[in-house]
């Protein structure tokens, strides 16, 4: 039998060989990444998306800063990676004297970042202490969450599973007061916020 006919008989049987139809892994459908605090609730988000069968993927480098992230490509590389739906920023606790002023203006270049790949950001905001002056670090969240969050215009089933993720992700966290943990509740809290805006307008209508 030439080869010709050993391999026709071989489709007959149904053998076709290796193929590309094997199944691809499911993009995530968020991405926590940034700092330490990013890597200290990468096991807990893990843990949440386990049990809530939602995929996320993480990315947490200790000491890093927001404009790290930006100059150095990191942000854009990972987006393009996982290619996440949503991604959960995690930046400005190592921000130094110089880059604090600035953070704002770094954040708001990740999310045209984000937005330009279809990705939807959500920032997890620094903690007050985070900052030597408790009035800028007020200022530069304020500014953080005007121009770069997307939590009001995230679409329903993405807002409650990242809800249902925050809270797991919370219960996972040790007791006591923590950076992590203030992140969390902050971000529990702007989600439980939309929510209720959005069940209030359905019933409003």
């Amino acid at each position: 039998m030439n080869r010709r006919s050993f391999v026709a008989s071989l489709a007959v049987l149904g053998f076709s060989g290796p193929t590309d139809a094997e199944p691809k892994p499911e993009p995530p459908q968020a991405l926590l990444l940034g700092d330490s605090e990013a890597y200290l609730l990468a096991r807990p988000f893990r843990a949440a998306a386990h049990a809530y069968r939602v995929p996320v993927a993480t990315d947490g480098r200790g000491g890093s800063s927001a404009r790290q992230w930006l100059k150095r490509g990191w942000f854009e590389a990972a987006l393009k990676k996982h290619r996440p739906r949503t991604v959960l920023i995690s930046l400005g606790v190592n921000c130094t004297r110089v880059e604090r002023p600035v953070l704002a203006r770094d954040a708001g270049e990740l999310v045209l970042i984000a937005n330009d790949l279809d990705v939807a950001p959500v920032w997890l905001l620094p903690p007050p202490l985070a900052m030597d002056n408790p009035q800028q670090s007020e200022a530069v969240s304020e500014r953080c969450i005007r121009t770069s969050d997307t939590v009001q215009s995230l679409p329903v089933p993405e807002r409650s599973a990242l809800l249902a993720l925050a809270h797991q992700a919370r219960a996972a966290l040790p007791e006591g007061p923590s950076h992590a943990r203030e992140l969390v509740c902050e971000l529990e809290r702007r989600l439980e916020a939309a929510q209720a805006d959005a069940e209030g307008s359905e019933v409003a209508s």
